[in-house]
């Protein structure tokens, strides 16, 4: 009996492919990426080159994102368009990883505190990426147009 997901070109219980999805949720700590949700529920690990076009970048995750359900939906058919917007996340998120490596090993008291102050600025941040995101989509938009 062959199983509902093979039909669709993906084996899921393929090793590879658990160990790529696994690094993506771990990098993203299964939260939804999408500007401004941050859902941890019903998380799905979305190819953002698609993958039946680039054989080549399916287990790399850098290619990678996960997104909740509904942004997932969204964006399904139209991976052209949030392509860079993905790539950009991605990128901040390796920014933000290499200044946490930097802090030593102090106290736990210091290293509490900088935990505090990074949720504040990444919540700061959120809300000035949300802007940035709809001209980011819009000037997408714009240059596909013309």
């Amino acid at each position: 009996m062959t199983s509902r997901w093979q039909n669709r070109g993906r084996n899921y219980d393929d090793p590879l492919y658990k160990e790529f999805r696994s690094a993506v949720r771990k990098r993203d700590k299964s939260t939804c990426q999408y500007p401004g949700c941050g859902c941890r529920k019903r998380v799905h690990v979305h190819h953002i080159k698609r993958w039946a076009d680039y054989p080549g970048l399916r287990y790399l995750v850098e290619n990678g994102i996960c997104l909740c359900a509904y942004h997932h939906s969204l964006t399904k058919g139209n991976e052209e368009q949030y392509e860079r917007l993905f790539y950009e996340i991605i990128r901040g998120r390796k920014d933000e990883g290499s200044e946490v490596g930097d802090e030593g090993n102090g106290p736990k008291t210091n290293k509490r505190r900088k935990t505090r102050s990074k949720r504040k600025t990444r919540r700061t941040s959120k809300k000035r990426t949300r802007r940035d995101i709809r001209l980011m989509i819009k000037e997408i938009k714009d240059g596909t147009n013309n």
